[in-house]
């Protein structure tokens, strides 16, 4: 099923009415020109591949409303230096910033328990991270070929295999 906007090439900047509360999974994918997106304060989940492949995606605000991001919601949002998740988010899919090859820093949600299977994978310049001492999980293969990451901070308790993660 093909998103509203899937691959409109026009859209540069997109500001959601607080009127919306769900955006459809796919619903920017591809929209390869985007650059800054304000989601509204409404919102509780960022949908499946909503925002995959918005390759010149620098700025996105996601609100204290969101609780949910799931899988490849950011996925080759190449332009993407950095992403502050806000503490309401409790879990994330598969996949969300795979392929992230621009993406530097990351702040996590401070309730979050599991770093998902290919979170990070691909994100290139990534060079550090600090998970949040909620953390108890990390996927397979969260952190591969982040070919830049140096420093890996994690919580006592966190489980993880480094055979598949580094």
């Amino acid at each position: 099923e093909l998103g509203l906007f899937f691959e409109c090439s026009s859209l540069k900047d997109v500001k959601i009415p607080s009127s919306i509360i769900e955006i459809k999974p796919k619903a920017f994918y591809g929209c390869s020109s985007i650059e800054n997106i304000i989601i509204p304060p409404n919102l509780k989940i960022i949908e499946s591949d909503v925002f995959n492949k918005c390759s010149k995606l620098k700025n996105i605000e996601v609100p204290f409303s969101v609780t949910e991001i799931k899988s490849n919601a950011f996925t080759d949002c190449i332009s993407l230096t950095s992403f502050n998740m806000p503490s309401s988010v409790l879990s994330i899919g598969i996949e969300i910033f795979k392929g992230c090859t621009s993406l530097t820093l990351v702040q996590l949600s401070n309730n979050l328990k599991f770093v998902t299977n290919r979170c990070f994978f691909h994100c290139t310049s990534l060079k550090e991270i600090k998970l949040p001492p909620s953390v108890i999980s990390i996927g397979e293969n969260a952190f591969s070929e982040c070919c830049s990451l140096k420093i890996i901070e994690m919580p006592k308790n966190c489980e993880y295999t480094f055979k598949y993660n580094v």
